[in-house]
């Protein structure tokens, strides 16, 4: 269980923010296999940008892939990840994707 490491409860916000981030995981790994790109570490993390919870940055790490790849990746994530398009028409999520 996900819980808040200063007031030890379980916040539902985080519980949402663990949810896209593993459908987001699961869309780039199935985006990567069908375009045939050498995924060889995925790592994502999702956070709150503002205190008020109005906006999500979800971030990628990628290793050893160019550019036009990791787009590639990021699109695929956009049309794939049920979550992400659920949550992006009700508020904004901003991808930040490094190799």
């Amino acid at each position: 269980m996900i819980r808040d490491t200063i007031s030890d409860l379980s916040q539902p916000s985080d519980l949402l923010l663990a949810t896209l981030v593993t459908d987001c995981t699961f869309a780039c790994q199935d985006t990567a296999q069908a375009l045939e790109i050498p995924l060889t570490s995925l790592i994502t993390t999702a956070r709150w940008k503002l205190a008020e919870k109005q906006e999500i940055v979800l971030q990628l790490a990628l290793n050893g892939l160019a550019e036009e790849e990791i787009t590639k990746l990021v699109e695929g994530i956009k049309m794939r990840a049920q979550i992400y398009k659920l949550l992006s028409q009700v508020m904004p999520i901003t991808i930040e994707a490094a190799s």
